[in-house]
């Protein structure tokens, strides 16, 4: 898989004649489907937390005055799990319903977006910045970021239509037990 997107994305780099600085961020984006890491976004209020450890992955969210909801998808199964004051409730669901703008396919669909139709008399480049207290690569465009950890990881979006996207922490590896389920599928806890 990892390779398959490394292939893709230099492809694409290659295609839109971009410059091998950029395409360097691209296969590093790409690379990332592969990585093992821990990412925390402030997301319209909300605490977005999005942990993975290839093929499981885990989506917390969390925002004042609402239920927690966390999915946790692995190789073999979906849980919706979500928790009130009663605590836990966890149930199975089609991995096809897992959270789409944090996998794979939502990350190539925002790099396509960047590199394929950059603004009109815009050109890419590359820029090195701070965000969620780790160097961060950036693809840049006069009026959208996208940056990554050096592990590939998205850490910015800005500009891309659907509200910005910016993390507030991060870290390279993930807890051991990040994938347990809260409740047993089906049951309350």
């Amino acid at each position: 898989m990892v390779k398959l997107r490394v292939d893709q994305a230099r492809q694409v780099a290659a295609d839109a004649g971009l410059s091998g600085e950029v395409a360097d961020v691209l296969v590093l984006a790409a690379a990332s489907v592969g990585e093992a890491y821990t990412v925390v976004y402030e997301v319209d209020g909300a605490d977005v937390i999005v942990m993975s450890d290839p093929p499981r992955r885990r989506v917390d969210v969390s925002q004042p005055g609402e239920a927690d909801i966390r999915t946790i998808e692995t190789q073999e199964s979906s849980l919706r799990c979500t928790r009130s004051a009663a605590g836990w409730k966890c149930e199975s669901r089609p991995l096809s319903e897992a959270p789409g703008a944090f996998r794979a396919e939502a990350l190539v669909a925002v790099v396509d977006s960047l590199v394929t139709r950059p603004p009109d008399g815009t050109d890419l480049r590359v820029e090195r910045r701070a965000v969620a207290g780790v160097r961060a690569t950036c693809l840049v465009t006069s009026d959208r970021t996208f940056c990554v950890s050096k592990e590939g990881v998205a850490l910015l979006l800005e500009g891309f239509g659907n509200g910005d996207l910016a993390a507030v922490d991060y870290r390279a590896d993930v807890e051991d037990d990040a994938f347990d389920a809260p409740a047993a599928p089906d049951a309350d806890r």
